[in-house]
């Protein structure tokens, strides 16, 4: 830690000259884009004006981040102003304000380090514990000309079609070459999920394809080997899916 304030001390002159010749619009936008550790373990970061606590590790929880490049930076409190972005980490803030992502946990690149506000802190520690991922939901991404961002939205999807999901999987199918599989115009995707949503699990996904002659086919992999399997689906329960998602969004 000495020699890091020596290093800091030694480019003090440097900045002193800098600052006349950066703005006041400049500091300040250096200054909204700042976040500064609150301990020494890195477990909190303090961020315009509130506390955020480090999160369990867990692949699931979802953070919508905000959109476009609006990255910012945690640092050390002592680091000054226009060495923010030398010396800090990069860091998101996601959409709604209530949680940060600064990196991720060891080498699992699959599972980010997550920060939650400290007021929402003990109420996602315990959904973490106690989630379940009973539910399946439909993503659609689509670009909101009105505020010129691209809008992540999900929509859960009918018990009963958990119900089909179930029964399609207990067929025997048809095994799929994981290098083959089929797509089609009118694809549909599902990722399991809890009942909020606050939780899903994007790397495992149920596909749902309509062949050149109109029949409609499951497509998932199967858990006691690991195949991708195919098992065709009744008009009838596919238009329980059909019905449950945005016309305009196929």
């Amino acid at each position: 830690m000495k020699r890091f304030i020596k290093l800091i001390c030694a480019v003090l002159v440097v900045l002193t000259l800098c600052l006349g010749l950066c703005s006041c619009k400049e500091m300040d936008e250096i200054r909204e884009k700042r976040a500064e550790w609150g301990d020494e373990l890195m477990t909190v970061i303090r961020f315009d004006g509130k506390e955020y606590k480090l999160l369990s590790p867990c692949e699931d929880l979802v953070v919508d981040l905000e959109n476009g490049n609006n990255y910012r930076y945690v640092t050390l409190e002592e680091v000054p102003l226009l060495l923010t972005d030398q010396f800090g980490s990069i860091i998101k803030i996601s959409s709604d304000r209530e949680m940060i992502v600064c990196g991720h946990w060891q080498n699992d690149y699959e599972c980010n380090k997550v920060y939650a506000r400290s007021d929402l802190y003990e109420e996602l520690e315990e959904a973490i514990e106690n989630y379940e991922l009973g539910w399946l939901c439909y993503q659609n991404n689509y670009y909101d000309y009105e505020t010129q961002e691209f809008v992540t939205e999900r929509i859960l999807m009918p018990e009963a079609l958990n119900e089909i999901v179930n029964k399609a999987s207990e067929l025997e199918g048809m095994i799929l070459d994981e290098d083959d599989l089929p797509y089609g115009s009118s694809d549909v995707t599902l990722y399991f999920c809890d009942k909020s949503m606050r939780f899903v699990r994007e790397n495992k996904y149920i596909r749902f394809t309509k062949d050149n002659f109109g029949k409609w086919y499951m497509i998932y992999r199967r858990a006691k080997d690991m195949e991708w399997v195919g098992v065709e689906i009744s008009q009838e329960d596919i238009n329980v899916l059909l019905n449950a998602i945005p016309k305009d969004s196929m």
